[in-house]
């Protein structure tokens, strides 16, 4: 019982990390659904929009049927690096500065996540593209380290439903950036990414969670705050499955 309930785990990530891109693409009709009752003009062109859409649909059954899974995980990569660059820079979605920053830095780190999905599912294991996607990752650590004390939003987020105030922020940042550490060096990596999933596990249940603290006291849209949670579970999804995947000594590369 326990050995099959095991099996069912180890194999989840993989299930949940083929089917993302659906909830991407049914998250994002939302958002843009939920924009449409404000706005005359969509924030991106319709054309790129439909396309998007259905390059997020066929990754997600190619990915799920197991067919070209490398190259559709840098797809998906790709398309998660496009969105976050023009949630960034894109005046038309009129996002305040920790706005853009909120939204961009998880598809971010979602991007690196793909990127280290594609090297596990690339028979040659091509190195380069697993340190791209580590730093990405360590880069996505170091930007959510910086929002936790530099943002005043995401601080006072965090003091309302994680007790011990600044000490516990304190040592949510230490942990944030010695993960970024790891990722950049490459070591530690299956014990790191462990620390990771649980430290984001509870930031986002206990914090970007609280879905309407964002949306009544901060002006987040209620589909663009559901697609940061979203993508933590992505990122979730993809600490857990590199802590099965990694050993500790990963300049060795090690893959279990």
């Amino acid at each position: 019982m326990v050995a099959s309930i095991r099996t069912v785990v180890d194999k989840l990530p993989n299930f949940i990390l083929a089917r993302y891109p659906f909830v991407n693409a049914l998250s994002l009709l939302m958002l843009l659904s939920e924009r449409a009752k404000h706005e005359s003009f969509p924030p991106l062109p319709p054309n790129v929009v439909y396309a998007h859409i259905g390059l997020f649909v066929v990754c997600g059954f190619c990915l799920s049927a197991r067919f070209k899974s490398k190259e559709m995980s840098l797809l998906y990569a790709g398309q998660l690096l496009y969105f976050a660059y023009n949630c960034y820079t894109n005046p038309k979605l009129n996002y305040t500065e920790w706005q853009k920053l909120r939204v961009s830095t998880r598809q971010f780190g979602c991007c690196g996540v793909y990127l280290i999905y594609a090297y596990l599912n690339d028979e040659k294991r091509s190195v380069p593209l697993r340190r791209i996607g580590e730093i990405i990752i360590g880069l996505y650590l170091l930007s959510i380290a910086y929002m936790l004390n530099e943002s005043t939003d995401d601080k006072a987020a965090f003091y309302s439903q994680i007790p011990g105030g600044d000490y516990s922020r304190f040592i949510v940042t230490l942990m944030f950036t010695a993960g970024a550490l790891c990722f950049f060096s490459g070591y530690f990596l299956r014990d790191i990414s462990m620390a990771m999933v649980i430290v984001t596990l509870v930031l986002t249940v206990l914090v970007d969670g609280n879905v309407s603290y964002w949306t009544y006291r901060k002006g987040m849209q209620f589909w663009n705050q559901m697609r940061i949670v979203l993508d933590q579970g992505c990122l979730i999804t993809g600490f857990y499955l590199m802590s099965k995947k990694f050993t500790n000594r990963v300049k060795k590369d090690h893959i279990n």
